[in-house]
This record gives C-alpha cells, sequence and structure tokens, in this order.
C-alpha cells in the first residue's frame, strides 16, 4: 500500500505537441488516503494559477458514509462523515459542489447529517469552512414572495469579488410553481456573510427574446460560470416550449441577460441550427470572453461544436491540428475553459484507425497532450478526459486550466505496465513565460523599429530584435534556469532581474524596459555568433545571484551594446523582449 506519489518527469516533444512541458502525477487508483482507504474513484478536480489543486475522490472503504475525501496541495479539506464547523452538531455526509479561486478559497455545497432541523436544512454552502446559508434559509433578492425558503442548493462558483453564481430551487408560496429553479448572485463581506442577492433567472420567468417561461437552470457544475467582474453564463429550459426549441444559454454582462444560443436557432455555422442544448459545457473569463460546447442539428456526422463569443473555434469534421489526415469525430463527455487571454482548452477524439492514439487535449489549435504518445511515467497515456465511471464516477469535470494558462489538471489513464486511473497536472512552461515585446503588441519602438512576433525592437544589427527566452527549472535549491539571448549583435550585453514588469514596455534607447522594481546586475556577457546565455560555467544560479524565494514572480532582460549611433536614438543601447519566472 503506497501513500500518495507527486512525481515529476519531463515530456518529450510528440506530433502535433509541444515540448517543454512536465507531467505530475497527483494521485492514482490504489493511492491510499490518509487512514480512510485506497482510490477507487475520482470526482472531482480544480487549478489555481500558482499551481494550487483540489481534489474529490472516493476509497474502498466499506462504510460509504465515510469513504469521501475532499483534499488540496495543502492536505485534507474535508471527510466524510466528520464534523462541519455550522451547524453546531452536523456531520458532512455528501460532496454536491466544489469552487476554487486564485486565493485558494473555495466554495462547497455539501450535503449534511445531524442538523438541528433534520431534512429542512441539511444541505448548505460554505466557503471554505464558513457557513454562508443553509437549505431552508430566506433568499436576500426582493423578486421573490414573502415566506421564500431556499429548498435545494445544486452548485455555487466563487470568483475573485466575493461574489457566488449559485444554482438551486426556492419555495415561494405565491408563485407558480411553487417550486422554483433559479440562478442567482450572492455578494458576500470580508467575513463571507451574503449581503444581497442578485437574480439572474428563476421558474417561470420569460427572459430576452423568449415566449416561453423557464423551467429549470442548467444543473451540472459545468452548466454555470461567473467571472471577476460578475458577469456570468448559464443555461435554462423553457416550459411550454417546442421540444426543438426548448433550452437556451444566457449571457449575464452585469446588467442584462443576453440570449447566446438556443435551440433550433441559427448557431455560428451557416446554415446549421444549435442542437438541443441539453447539457451544454460552458466557460467564461474575466475578459468576458464565452465558449458553448454542445451540438448542432443533423448531420450527425458533424453536429459536435465548441464555439467562442459566437463564433466557431472547432466542429466534428474539422481535421486535426498537426494531424491533417484524420478528422474530429468527437469532443466528448469532457469539459472547456479559458485562460485570461481567451485560450480554450478542450479534448478531441478523431478517426484514426489506430485507436491507441487517437484522442487528445488541446489548447486552441495546440496539442498539449496525445494518447498513446506523451510519455508519462515510463509508460503513455491509454485513455485522457472522461476515463471510465469506475474513476469518475459518472462526472464529466476532468479536466481545466489556470486563468494564467500555466497549469492544466486532467484526468487520465496510464498503460501498462501501470494501467491505472489518475489525476495529473500538466506545467506548460515551468513558470518561464516571455512577455513585453517590441513586435508592435505592446508600447510603440522608438524609432519604428519594430521587431519580430514574440522579440524586441530591431537593432542595426539583427532587424528581428533580440531574443530572450528562458530554459531548465526554476526551481530554488536545484535551480537549472537559464536565459539564452539570440539575434543580439557580438559584444558586451548585461542580463538583468527586476521585481515587476512594466506592462508593454518604457521607450528606452533603441528599445524597450519591460522590467522595474529592485533591479539586480546578474552579469555582463559577451555574445558570440550573435547568441549569450547566463549563467555560464562558475556563475552562481540565477536563484542565488536574484536572491530568490519559492513563489517569488521575477522579471528578466538583457540589455545589449549596439554601436551603430545613426540607426535609432542618440542612444547607443537596446533590449531584448523580457521573460517571466515563477520560481518554485
Amino acid at each position: 500500500m503506497k501513500p500518495f506519489l507527486w512525481s515529476t518527469l519531463a515530456l518529450a516533444t510528440f506530433a502535433g505537441g509541444a515540448s517543454a512541458q512536465t507531467i505530475t502525477t497527483l494521485v492514482l487508483e490504489g493511492d491510499s488516503v490518509g487512514g480512510v482507504g485506497l482510490v477507487t474513484g475520482l470526482e472531482s478536480i480544480a487549478i489555481t494559477d500558482s499551481g494550487t489543486w483540489l481534489i474529490e475522490v472516493d476509497t474502498d472503504n466499506a462504510d460509504t458514509t465515510i469513504d469521501g475525501v475532499m483534499f488540496s496541495s495543502a492536505g485534507i479539506v474535508q471527510l466524510e462523515g466528520t464534523a462541519v464547523s455550522a451547524p453546531a452538531g452536523a456531520l458532512h455526509n455528501e460532496f454536491t459542489s466544489r469552487s476554487l479561486r486564485n486565493n485558494n478559497d473555495a466554495a462547497h455545497i455539501w450535503s449534511l447529517t445531524n442538523t438541528p432541523g433534520g431534512t429542512a436544512d441539511n444541505v448548505a454552502l460554505y466557503v471554505n469552512t464558513t457557513l454562508v446559508l443553509s437549505k431552508g434559509s430566506t433568499p436576500l433578492a426582493t423578486a421573490w414572495g414573502a415566506g421564500t425558503i431556499h429548498n435545494g442548493l445544486s452548485w455555487a462558483t466563487l470568483n475573485d469579488s466575493n461574489q457566488i453564481l449559485l444554482r438551486g430551487f426556492a419555495t415561494d408560496p405565491i408563485s407558480t410553481p411553487t417550486n422554483d429553479w433559479f440562478a442567482s448572485i450572492l455578494q458576500l463581506d470580508g467575513t463571507f456573510a451574503a449581503t444581497s442577492e442578485i437574480l439572474l433567472a428563476r421558474a417561470g420567468e420569460v427572459l430576452p427574446g423568449q415566449s416561453f417561461g423557464v423551467n429549470t437552470v442548467g444543473s451540472g457544475q459545468d452548466l454555470g460560470f461567473i467571472n471577476t467582474s460578475g458577469q456570468a453564463i448559464f443555461r435554462v429550459s423553457l416550459s411550454g416550449a417546442p421540444t426543438t426549441a426548448d433550452a437556451a444559454v444566457y449571457f449575464w454582462d452585469g446588467t442584462n441577460n443576453i440570449l447566446v444560443a438556443n435551440e433550433g436557432s441559427p448557431s455560428p455555422v451557416v446554415g446549421r441550427l444549435w442542437g438541443s442544448l441539453t447539457a451544454p459545457e460552458l466557460a467564461i473569463n474575466d475578459a468576458g470572453d464565452y465558449v458553448v460546447k454542445d451540438t448542432l442539428n443533423a448531420p450527425t456526422a458533424s453536429d459536435e461544436i465548441i464555439a467562442k463569443n459566437g463564433v466557431k473555434l472547432v466542429q466534428e469534421g474539422d481535421p486535426v491540428p498537426g494531424l491533417p489526415a484524420f478528422a474530429f469525430t468527437t469532443f466528448g463527455n469532457t469539459p472547456v475553459s479559458l485562460t485570461a487571454a481567451g485560450q480554450v482548452l478542450w479534448y478531441g477524439d478523431w478517426n484514426d484507425t489506430n485507436t491507441t492514439i487517437d484522442t487528445g487535449i488541446f489548447l486552441d489549435s495546440t496539442m498539449l497532450i496525445q494518447e498513446g504518445v506523451t510519455p508519462h511515467a515510463g509508460t503513455t497515456f491509454n485513455a485522457l478526459g472522461n476515463v471510465g465511471s469506475s474513476a469518475t464516477a459518472g462526472q464529466n469535470g476532468s479536466m481545466y486550466i489556470s486563468s494564467n494558462g500555466r497549469y492544466v489538471i486532467f484526468t487520465g489513464r496510464l498503460g501498462a505496465p501501470i494501467n491505472k486511473r489518475g489525476i495529473f497536472l500538466l506545467d506548460r512552461t515551468n513558470g518561464i513565460t516571455p512577455t513585453c515585446f517590441g513586435d508592435g503588441t505592446g508600447t510603440a519602438c522608438p524609432c519604428a523599429n519594430t521587431g519580430a512576433a514574440g522579440h524586441g525592437c530591431g537593432s542595426s544589427v539583427v532587424a528581428n530584435g533580440g531574443l530572450l527566452t528562458g530554459s531548465g527549472l526554476p526551481k530554488v535549491g536545484s535551480d537549472s534556469l537559464l536565459l539564452t539571448a539570440t539575434d543580439v549583435p557580438n559584444g558586451p550585453g548585461l542580463y538583468f532581474q527586476g521585481a515587476a514588469p512594466i506592462v508593454g514596455g518604457l521607450s528606452f534607447g533603441d528599445g524597450l524596459l519591460c522590467v522595474t522594481g529592485s533591479i539586480i546586475r546578474l552579469g555582463v556577457v559577451f555574445a558570440a555568433a550573435n547568441t549569450s546565455q547566463y549563467p555560464n560555467l562558475g556563475d552562481p544560479g540565477i536563484a542565488v545571484s536574484g536572491f530568490n524565494n519559492p513563489s517569488d514572480v521575477r522579471e528578466y532582460q538583457l540589455w545589449y551594446r549596439d554601436a551603430d549611433l545613426g540607426f535609432c536614438t542618440p542612444a547607443n543601447f537596446n533590449l531584448t523582449n523580457a521573460v517571466s519566472v515563477i520560481w518554485q
């Protein structure tokens, strides 16, 4: 019997995919959980920008009232059958919903036993261990009639502004139907007490663009999201509408509900209508980008679609990025998620006759992980995404990306000789991110000397401009971070570190200064063949020379001499782009 194993191995380059990634095993079937039992099911997952994760698993404990566990990077969060903070004497019974935000606060809906009101208050919403509200409580929104109570809570999503998008149903004595399914936004104060509520939709309400009232609000965890600005996306079914037009997806812009997809109405594909919208996978980011993953009307060979902001991203039947000889056949029962920059994480299955290598996880058009190809732990993955009922217990929350785009948490199954399902963490960048370019995407270069994409401003020697990249592992105690500059003039250059970025850059010499705050000179290196790097033999590691600690975020850039005084400004120096590094 082995304990939880966190093992990190480098990924090799593979067809259609990426390199310089690492995969970590978070948990495998058969791992031992804190004396509770051995893992048998993988229930739910979540991830933050810092790589903090939240996982729920089932175990083989013979007592099914205590066989579930929720734990995070920091340890056990909650065990089934154990006491909760409130109400007094109540015991946790079952995990229902989870949500994790970037400061590591988590929102949960749990069913309870041993509550004062019995079945009248046996479901509750928490942030961390603080009780927000229970079944039987009074909604705060004024649209409800006198005497209304919460009679069911289904899922909750917490944003970075102390708001919760909540789905449940309320019993309103003066409404028809009496039991109203609803979606609302709760505003919390600093102690996680609910102070106000905005009702987005409720049963019987006729939403914009409809002739029929709401029947229910989508019941899955991935059928509703809220961003930091309080914008939200959610799905409703309609009561009394024709079965060909009785479901819709709405975007709440902070003031109004906007219809973005309706069964039987035109889709992003010309000539095709939205299909059933029975259980669309939805996502939204802080920029207001949104994604809808569902189906179109017939033909079924091309009815699955993922659309971003009302525009098709990928459709069943489209060629596979990097493998154009094959076409997608399904996008599976898996969620979609968005980065802050608008990149979409999704799963695809295609028509390769070799079914051992015919699925993958994609970020926009880049395949990150391929079944049967991506190596890990001495084998490859023989399944990705929703990897089977014994490991997922019917959950489809099988893959998510952090908003900064660095981390992907996903479920999969490793092949022989391991042959186990598990939850894994992909670190796409090792914490090394190029930034602040002189390619026209940020501040304009001083004299229209725009460089190539991803480079700094152009110099008199290389019109593309200097390119700074980072490689290795920025880990204090075992630091192998290497900074490499290419396309720079031969001669002296200064590698330096700053504590903060200058967003977009600041005109400086012939280039852009991208680094500020507690500048540290790392070393002067003379470029040869238009290339240099730091550190070199005999130099201390960057963790040492930069006085860095775990979780520090530092910015790096190269200042270099450009001897042609008449090229741009009177200055005779330029800079590369910058590299941002999160130290481990």
